[in-house]
């Protein structure tokens, strides 16, 4: 017995326990009804207010409508037979539209269309015929404008290729004669071969630019000669300028074989040489010239 009340009393205060839970729980339940309940009078009374606001709004719109409605009503009452006269007036031309005869009416626009066609055609074809007539005009202008460019074109080239003969030729007879200076002023031998050409012998062979490179009683008395050693420079002869200190072939009775370079590595031309190169470059110019002049034309 005792072990039967002792699990009763258990059993109860369990009982007791799980009750109390439940009524924590209820009381909970029923504190947040409480709130929401509160919080949706809350909302209630806003959208109230709301639905308030936009009834005084509606009625505010609705009486400026009837207003306006009233005014335009007023207004229909002023111009009420002028809304009558347009009505008869907008029925008679109604009844008139249906008089008319339509196919007559069409008849006279295709009549009107084609004359118009023909007309438009006839100035089309005076129009192109002035065009084709201008077109013909401009273009021998355009042949005389460039023939006289041409023609004037070539005048200017042969004016400048004869100033540019008559230049190089006075800078080749020039550089003769500053060779002979400088020659004449360090040294008396050749600058090839390094043998005498003072003026007591006559000059022989001279290169493409103007310099000795052999002299002719030389040449006649080596033609039976040995060949002589190659001189490794020019100090052996006791010629100190930067010109005589070159190595040049020293051989008897043939041209030395060596040219004299530039200082810019390039071999010296000829002025006829450089006047047919200057003629060729001047030619292409004038063509590309003239082509450019008729492009820019047409």
């Amino acid at each position: 017995m005792t072990r039967f009340r002792a699990s009763m009393e258990l059993a109860i205060v369990q009982v007791q326990d799980h009750s109390e839970v439940r009524i924590e729980e209820t009381e909970g339940c029923i504190r947040e009804m409480h709130e929401a309940t509160q919080q949706n009078a809350h909302d209630f009374e806003l959208l109230q207010a709301r639905l308030n606001g936009l009834e005084r709004s509606v009625d505010m719109r609705f009486a400026e409508t009837g207003g306006k409605v009233d005014q335009l009503c007023e207004v229909m009452e002023e111009h009420a037979s002028d809304i009558e006269d347009l009505k008869v007036k907008m029925q008679e031309a109604f009844n008139s539209l249906q008089k008319l005869d339509l196919s007559n009416m069409k008849e006279e626009m295709d009549a009107a269309l084609r004359r118009m066609e023909r007309r438009l055609f006839d100035e089309m074809q005076e129009l192109s015929a002035e065009l084709r007539e201008k077109q013909e005009q401009t273009r021998q202008e355009l042949d005389k404008v460039v023939s006289r460019f041409r023609t004037q074109l070539n005048d200017l080239v042969e004016s400048a290729l004869e100033n540019m003969r008559h230049s190089l030729g006075q800078k080749v007879l020039m550089l003769d004669t500053n060779d002979e200076m400088v020659a004449a002023g360090t040294t008396k031998h050749c600058i090839s071969c390094f043998k005498d050409r003072s003026q007591s012998p006559g000059r022989g062979t001279i290169g493409t630019d103007g310099h000795v490179y052999h002299h002719a009683q030389e040449a006649k008395e080596g033609e039976d000669a040995e060949p002589q050693e190659r001189p490794t420079s020019a100090k052996r002869y006791g010629i100190g300028t930067a010109v005589a200190a070159r190595e040049y072939s020293t051989r008897l009775g043939r041209p030395c074989q060596p040219r004299p370079v530039s200082s810019r590595g390039r071999h010296p031309e000829r002025y006829d040489v450089m006047l047919e190169n200057y003629s060729r470059m001047l030619a292409r110019g004038t063509d590309k010239s003239i082509g450019k002049l008729v492009g820019i034309l047409q």
